[in-house]
């Protein structure tokens, strides 16, 4: 039977909310530092990530979520226990908050700079945006098309390497969102200059 209770850690200024499964594991984590969420993780889409992609998949994970407790969570005194629906309501609204605040640590922090490879295309050229292949499989980089047309600048051959921004991360599809930087890879002629006819150009 999962418990789900809140309790206050003054010396940091910080809520955690647990949801603990039966072995008394923390399923479901929620922090609260000056009721800012720093942590809102689940257990078991982080073993997921683990199991598909290791030690990597659980930093990207860790990066965007927060770090977890681990081992077993004993119940401290004073703590207040809490319905399912409640705890629900903060850890959605936790989790939303996570999802678009900057990512400051982990191996790829917003703004960190990574070498790759164009590959292939979801779509035809313009349309969604191109897979980069950054050495680290099965974590694979995406630029948006969007950022193509921005910059009015041609469309990459699969194989043509550059230097990419880390813009975000998306951690259930082990996949890094980049920018090109302003620096060209030393081995390509890429990028050159492309005036995009907006008609042809759909996100």
């Amino acid at each position: 039977m999962q418990r789900r209770f809140r309790a206050y850690w003054p010396d940091q200024d910080e809520w955690h909310w647990f949801e603990l499964d039966d072995q008394g594991y923390a399923a479901r984590h929620v922090v609260l530092r000056s009721g800012e969420p720093i942590v809102a993780a689940r257990l078991d889409e982080m073993i997921a990530l683990r199991d598909r992609a290791g030690l990597l998949g659980v930093q990207l994970y860790e990066a965007v979520y927060g770090v977890p407790a681990e081992g077993l969570v004993e119940v401290p005194a004073g703590a207040i226990l809490v319905e399912a629906d409640e705890f629900d309501h903060v850890f959605r609204k936790a989790i939303n908050h996570r999802k678009f605040a900057p990512t400051t640590t982990g191996p790829f922090p917003d703004g960190s700079l990574v070498q790759g490879t164009f590959g292939s295309d979801p779509s035809p050229p313009g349309v969604t945006g191109t897979y980069v292949d950054i050495g680290h499989d099965p974590v694979h980089g995406f630029v948006d098309a969007m950022w193509f047309f921005q910059n009015q600048v041609s469309w990459p051959e699969p194989g043509i390497e550059a230097q990419f921004r880390v813009v975000g991360i998306r951690p259930h599809t082990l996949q890094l969102r980049l920018e090109p930087s302003s620096t060209r890879h030393a081995r390509s002629s890429w990028p050159q200059r492309f005036d995009w006819p907006q008609r042809e150009f759909r996100r």
